[in-house]
This record gives C-alpha cells, structure tokens and sequence, in this order.
C-alpha cells in the first residue's frame, strides 16, 4: 500500500495526542489559553517553521467570536512572510495575536519571525524557523475591578519537515520563563510543545483529501488538547472542511482556494463550531473566518 509508512505515522500522531496526563498544582494561575481553531491554514501560530510558502510574499488573517455567553469573547490573528529568494533560503515574518477573554481582560502576542528551508534532497525539505517578540496581560479597570498591565519577552522554535503533499514538525513555545503581574495575581505563560501532521491525497485531478493533526502539551500543567481535521477539496477551488475535535468540540465549514486576481492567489475560510455536552459555555456556538493570499 503506497500510503503505509503515513497511515503508521498519522495513528502514532493521533493516540500520542490522546495521552492522559495527570494535571500538577503551582502556585501560578496560567495566562488564558487560546480558542485557537483553524490550524491547517494558520500553522505560523503552531510554529514559526511551519507554514508552507508557495509565494515569496504572503498574508493570513483571522477573526473569530463567539454567540450567547460568550459573546464578549473574540481573537484576532495576523502573521506575514517575506521569502528573501523565489524558492528556497531565509524568510521573514511578522505575527501579531490579540485575546480579549471579556470586555476587561486582553491578551495580546506580537513576534518578528524568521525561518530557513534547505533543501534534503529531490522530495524533501527541512525548516527551521524562530520567532523573538513580547507578550502582555491587560486588565481594564472599572468601578468594580482594579486595572493594570505587564508585559514578558516571548520566544519559539520550531523545525519541520515539509514536501509537496507532507508537512510535519515540533515546536517550542513561550521558551522564556516569566511571569506577568497585571494585578496582585501573578499570571504564568503557557510553556507548551507542538507537534503536527499534514498529508494530503490525491487519487483524482478533480479531487484532494488533505488530513491535519495538531497535538498541544503544556509543560507546566502537564495536560494535552489536539484539533483533527478534514478538508476535501474540488478542482483546487472549492473546500469543505470538517473539525472532528477540539476541546470537546466539533465543527465544519468552507472555503475557496486559488481565487486568481492580477496580483496573486486568495484563499477564504468560514468555519463553524459547537461544543458537546450539557455545559451552556462549552456549547456556545462558535464563527470563525479566515482570509490568506499570496502575491505574485
């Protein structure tokens, strides 16, 4: 079977994500973990490595909201790359990330990212990629609650794997230990560890079937979470997506691919997602919607 040794891989990936972990106390309440969903097509927030730069310039851009009780709760992401040469060699990026976990609390990331591919061989290539910036917790004071801010110096790492139809690697995130202390709480960053899998499949001109999956271990609190999608895809353009799982929830989609205009290709992505069970919060509906292009 042609597909053996990634069938092995891809099963390997999804069962270690599902390891159990035993949860450890400190003394820290850790900084709010993000309701990051659509991974496949913003890998830049997995890893500074990992996104795949068919284009010498590129822009993804990301808004997502939440309806009922958590309605105050939204995300915006942004990340750009500039390849210094048309195929392989040094690129550049800039990631910019902002959390508002109510109408008083923000989070906010910002990062310069480089990133080096060299070539393996005729299939192959390995990426290294870093990114260096600044991390900060906002609390916005009313008449019920103090205000106040900090901010820490952020840094990742990541290395990949990458060829036409496969895209893999690990990552290190929030490498440096600090604190930040907003208020008299202090907050710690979420030190945590990526690994991913992309494989795409293709028996068909017309059709494609690409496979994604993301498992997250945060180091301090030593517990795991992991998104697994499908997307398929017909004539390159249109896209149907669906997220099997992320954080007890489930979730689907669309999108267009390759749109041509006079100056490059643009990608559109709207995602929908429901959490399961009895919990009103966890079941609040979600949207998201995702814009990338690549200039020519």
């Amino acid at each position: 079977m042609p597909y053996k040794s990634s069938y092995i891989i891809f099963i390997l990936l999804y069962f270690s994500a599902h390891i159990q972990l035993n949860a450890q106390k400190n003394s820290y309440s850790a900084l709010p973990t993000t309701d990051f969903i659509y991974s496949p097509d913003l890998l830049t927030y997995i890893s500074p490595s990992a996104q795949v730069l068919s284009n010498q310039y590129m822009v993804n851009i990301k808004y997502a909201s939440y309806i009922g009780l958590r309605k105050v709760m939204n995300e915006t992401y942004f990340d750009a790359w500039y390849r210094l040469k048309e195929k392989k060699g040094l690129s550049f990026g800039l990631q910019l990330y902002n959390n508002n976990q109510g109408p008083f609390i923000h989070l906010n990331n910002i990062k310069l990212l480089s990133r080096y591919l060299l070539n393996l061989n005729y299939k192959y290539n390995l990426c290294l990629g870093m990114g260096l910036g600044a991390i900060s917790y906002n609390f916005d004071s009313n008449d019920k609650n103090a205000g106040g801010a900090d901010a820490a110096p952020d840094a990742d790492v990541g290395l990949s794997i990458q060829s036409k139809k496969v895209n893999a690697g690990i990552s290190l995130k929030s490498l440096i230990d600090r604190t930040v202390n907003p208020i008299e709480v202090n907050y710690r960053k979420n030190f945590l560890s990526n690994i991913y899998f992309s494989k795409e499949w293709q028996n068909n001109p017309d059709y494609k079937l690409r496979t994604s999956l993301v498992g997250t271990y945060f180091i301090y609190s030593k517990s795991v979470t992991n998104d697994y999608f499908v997307e398929a895809f017909y004539k390159k353009n249109l896209k149907l997506i669906a997220l099997l799982y992320h954080y007890q929830t489930f979730g689907y989609g669309f999108g267009l691919e390759n749109i041509e205009t006079p100056i490059g290709n643009l990608g559109f992505n709207l995602l929908y997602s429901n959490g399961l069970g009895n919990s009103v919060v966890i079941s609040s509906e979600r949207y998201e919607i995702g814009i990338k292009y690549f200039f020519k």
